[in-house]
């Protein structure tokens, strides 16, 4: 006698079900779209397509770099473009809760990126376990947009400082609070759709003998957090400065504005890993969109340059020259004046940003990293 083994796994399905009631199993389609990972946008074109189109919404990303690097810039924007979207889409504020373990964080510089700080909650813990509690109770209201914890290296454990100076405390109590605080945070922050961003550093790792070997990714340098808290992540990005942008000054002195940024995929389970991406951040101003928006024209070819001669590609005819008939047609001499044309013209920079955005998403593949050449290339990084 044959045996009926689809009749068998519907009742093994129903037992389960009536086992755990509040547990969802089936097949995909019975789940209604759970499943399907949604992206969130980082502000960053270059960024998005290095990511494969965003930060998983329900999932936790790493954000690491060395000091000053630009992690907690590229987190606030976040911020302010999911507040922008939610407002948007559901005519609501977006719940978002920022925990500054490093007690550093500067309202004045967030609202400066385009944040509206006054709808965001913020903690300074006194300790780790207070930070990662307020963070799972934030997650488990079930209504929680976003949780960014700056920084995973901040969250020091309350033991810790009940040590007398000089003591020695415990190896591994740092890394075993952020391994049980972010396995208590990655299951309901699934269900509930709340995108956790933790920010973490690079330290030098002290090798005991001369022959370890480390992992491959992150050379002589380790994150704090230890081993495990990498297994919960769907996204891990490095942030690192390689480059700097002058423009003259009054005086005609070349003055430092903007950094060059790339931003590595080191781990990535909703898109093809280890891709790389340029962007830029001007002081003051945070991720400058006019300086992306000329960086990936180039590449995407609605920017035209020709020299130390830049225009918009729809202002270029056929053959190369620029159409006269048309009386915004202009084109500017070195890379500055046409930054401050396009910064004075905010909408030329959307039709730029929405035209590569298309071209973006039509082709994956293609390099949207920095164009060779430019006047924003070292041959040198910068070094921490």
């Amino acid at each position: 006698m044959a045996i009926d083994k689809r009749a068998i796994m519907e009742q093994t399905i129903e037992a389960i079900r009536k086992k755990m009631p509040d547990q969802t199993i089936g097949r995909y389609e019975e789940y209604g779209g759970k499943a399907d990972v949604q992206c969130l946008s980082t502000g960053s074109l270059a960024v998005d397509w290095a990511l494969g189109g965003g930060v998983a919404k329900g999932r936790i990303i790493d954000i690491v770099g060395h000091t000053s690097s630009g992690k907690t810039t590229l987190a606030l924007t976040m911020c302010a473009e999911l507040q922008k979207k939610i407002e948007r889409e559901e005519g609501r504020k977006a719940n978002i809760l920022y925990v500054d373990s490093e007690n550093a964080l500067d309202p004045k510089y967030a609202k400066k990126l385009g944040c509206n700080f006054d709808d965001i909650y913020l903690i300074q813990p006194d300790c780790g376990e207070q930070g990662y509690e307020a963070a799972e109770m934030f997650v488990n209201s079930g209504v929680a947009d976003l949780v960014i914890i700056d920084s995973l290296a901040a969250m020091i454990p309350k033991a810790m400082f009940e040590v007398d100076l000089g003591d020695q405390a415990q190896i591994g109590m740092g890394a075993r609070l952020d391994s049980q605080g972010i396995a208590r945070l990655f299951g309901p922050a699934n269900k509930n759709g709340t995108t956790i961003v933790l920010l973490n550093q690079w330290k030098k790792a002290v090798k005991v003998n001369a022959f370890d070997r480390t992992d491959g990714i992150s050379g002589n340098y380790y994150q704090p957090g230890g081993e495990n808290f990498k297994f919960y992540l769907s996204q891990m990005i490095e942030v690192q400065r390689v480059g700097k942008v002058y423009e003259k000054d009054e005086n005609g002195v070349d003055q430092l504005v903007s950094n060059q940024t790339r931003v590595r995929v080191l781990k990535n389970k909703i898109a093809p890993p280890a891709r790389e991406a340029d962007y830029f951040i001007t002081f003051d101003v945070g991720i400058d969109k006019a300086q992306e928006a000329i960086e990936l024209g180039i590449q995407s070819g609605d920017v035209v340059r020709t020299g130390q001669m830049y225009t918009l590609a729809k202002y270029v005819d056929e053959d190369g020259n620029l159409i006269k008939e048309d009386e915004n047609a202009k084109s500017f001499r070195g890379r500055p004046k046409f930054v401050e044309y396009l910064r004075e013209n905010p909408d030329l920079v959307e039709e730029l940003r929405e035209n590569i955005k298309k071209k973006l998403l039509s082709g994956r593949d293609q390099d949207l990293g920095l164009a060779k050449g430019t006047e924003s290339q070292e041959e040198k990084p910068i070094v921490d």
